[in-house]
């Protein structure tokens, strides 16, 4: 500082501020200076030079003060100390003429213990996060948007093949040039999409998840993604498969010989009296059902374990609704049933698999049919909602559905109700398919009663989607068309992990608040909740849904340059509800 900067006025703009002689002789302090009644600020008037005071103060601003006495004070010198509970920092620059020489000093306290509170939060909630990374059995990476890798963290590095002083900084297309699975995924997320892939790893299979990674400005900035130990899930995966397989195989067998012999009976019912041939019809009618029932099972465990492909071709609307009508036509006949429908463009297409949409709509129908009186009506309708949406809709005239169970209809939860409940695993296949095609499948009621299930598909694959390709070779990639199909939803095994996560997120939050002008402790807030994002990926839908609005509301946070109270209030909720919902989870996990 020269004496350009008039030190006969200091300013610290509410931090104690004097100016020094060169022989450390008060001379002027700041109206701070005059009403502090901290030790390090004696009165003008003394005539004691400063570095005595410091001196007799003791501990470490006496060594200061010996270091300031040993020799010019070239630069800026700094201290930090605790006074009466309260942490300081104090700082002595030197004052120059043009030629160099000294002619005093300037020496500044600034309180500090707000700062160093939070720093300590921080650099807590920073252990802590860091403690959950590398004991959860996962690998949290990220890479540029070149393909580097920027980062690895987790306890099972090595095993998922992920060396840390290895690879960081190396190219992931060079680096695993020999996984071309991982490497389809990667490409993916560095476009702007998410996707997953399971890689055996010696005798060991990890389920690699890579999605965009964005700036606070919505620019792509590479890539994020978590590798997890499924070996053990996966050997409980085939081990029900294959019984279900079986046990599904074992059960069809005998019941399709049931049912040819009761056809074949039917055949000669004119030689039963009324009641033999009316035992004959329940028989059949329970076979039927049963076989179904198999079926739906089949169906189920193959979607479940993502093993169907669905093709991506221009399904004809008509062409569908007409195939899924007549397969039901003689059931409704026989219930004298009225199955009623519009007229449908033949022009009018969707992308799917042919067969796979005639299922649903048959599913929706025989549900309808189960439910409707005789004599009644049910309607199908065809229509178009939303720009590049068709909604197919299935309206009966039955009880409808009862309100309390309407959440579990398409879940694996049981039903009972005297109204209406599931029957099978329809509507869960339904939903599943549906979800395959990037579309929604839901239920309404009908005004005047009766219950409405519709689903709504989009007329254009999702930018993105309509370059993959549906060879069953690509089966060890699971991008979103198979994902979409995966109903299953295991428990979190890294309930303890997220907890401590959530806890680490609330303490940066916290700090952040103290300090809402500090961009680095918002920003690390919201970088705590991207790898939260990640963990609970596989968790149950509340913990998942509490965390995406965490996410948005501290988006919103970081976003916005003057910190408006209501984004506070907003975030704040958030996490609240994040926690509540974490802490409820763990409660019953």
């Amino acid at each position: 500082m020269t004496e350009s900067s008039s030190p006969a006025s200091p300013t610290g703009r509410g931090d104690p501020v004097a100016w020094l002689d060169d022989q450390w002789r008060l001379v002027a302090g700041n109206d701070a200076w005059h009403t502090s009644a901290l030790p390090v600020t004696p009165s003008t008037e003394a005539q004691e030079p400063y570095l005595k005071t410091l001196a007799g103060l003791g501990g470490e601003l006496a060594r200061w003060s010996r270091q300031l006495a040993s020799g010019p004070v070239v630069d800026e010198s700094s201290v930090q100390t605790q006074i009466d509970k309260r942490m300081l920092r104090g700082s002595v620059s030197p004052l120059r003429r043009a030629d160099g020489t000294a002619t005093g000093y300037v020496v500044r306290w600034q309180d500090i213990t707000r700062r160093r509170q939070r720093d300590l939060a921080l650099n807590i909630s920073r252990h802590r996060l860091r403690t959950v990374l590398t004991s959860a059995p996962i690998v949290l990476f990220s890479l540029d948007v070149e393909g580097h890798i920027t980062l690895i963290e987790g306890m099972v590095a090595s095993e998922a093949g992920f060396d840390d002083a290895r690879l960081v900084g190396r190219s992931m297309f060079e680096a695993f040039s020999h996984v071309p699975q991982l490497l389809a995924v990667v490409r993916d997320a560095l476009s702007g999409r998410t996707g997953t892939c399971r890689v055996p790893v010696g005798p060991s299979t990890f389920e690699f998840s890579c999605g965009p990674l964005h700036g606070l400005d919505g620019e792509l900035r590479g890539a994020t993604g978590i590798a997890t130990d499924i070996t053990e899930r996966q050997r409980v995966e085939q081990l029900r498969n294959e019984f279900v397989a079986v046990v599904s195989h074992e059960l069809r067998t005998p019941l399709t010989a049931i049912h040819g012999a009761l056809k074949l009976l039917e055949t000669r019912a004119a030689e039963f009296d009324a009641r033999g041939a009316s035992l004959i019809e329940v028989a059949q009618e329970s076979t039927s059902r049963l076989i179904r029932l198999v079926d739906d099972l089949l169906d189920f465990e193959r979607l479940d374990g993502g093993r169907i492909v669905l093709a991506r071709d221009a399904v004809a609307v008509h062409d569908w609704i007409d195939a899924a009508v007549r397969e039901v036509e003689a059931i409704a006949a026989g219930k004298r049933i009225t199955l009623r429908r519009g007229e449908i463009p033949r022009a009018l297409r969707v992308p799917g698999d042919r067969d796979r949409l005639v299922q649903v709509v048959v599913n929706l129908l025989a549900n309808a049919l189960r439910h409707s009186p005789a004599g009644g009506t049910i309607e199908l309708v065809v229509e178009s909602r939303s720009p590049g949406r068709l909604r197919v809709s299935v309206k009966d005239e039955g009880p409808g559905v009862d309100p309390g169970i309407r959440g579990a209809l398409f879940t694996r939860q049981p039903l009972t109700s005297g109204t209406r409940g599931r029957a099978g695993l329809g509507l869960l296949i339904c939903k599943a398919v549906v979800e395959a095609h990037f579309g929604h499948i839901d239920y309404a009621d009908r005004p005047g009663g009766g219950a409405c299930f519709y689903v709504e598909l989009p007329q254009q694959l999702p930018a993105g989607e309509r370059q993959h390709s549906t060879d069953p070779s690509s089966q060890g990639i699971n991008r979103r068309p198979q994902r979409a199909v995966t109903l299953r939803a295991p428990p979190n095994p890294y309930r303890v992990g997220i907890v401590e996560a959530t806890a680490a997120l609330r303490d940066a939050f916290a700090a952040a608040q103290q300090a809402p002008q500090d961009d680095a402790l918002v920003f690390d807030a919201h970088a705590r909740m991207r790898i939260i994002a990640e963990t609970v990926r596989s968790s149950c839908a509340p913990v998942r849904v509490a965390v995406n609005q965490t996410l948005a509301a501290l988006e919103a946070l970081a976003l916005s340059p003057s910190r408006e109270a209501p984004v506070w209030e907003r975030a704040s909720k958030a996490i609240a509800r994040l926690d509540a919902e974490v802490n409820g989870e763990g409660r019953h996990a």
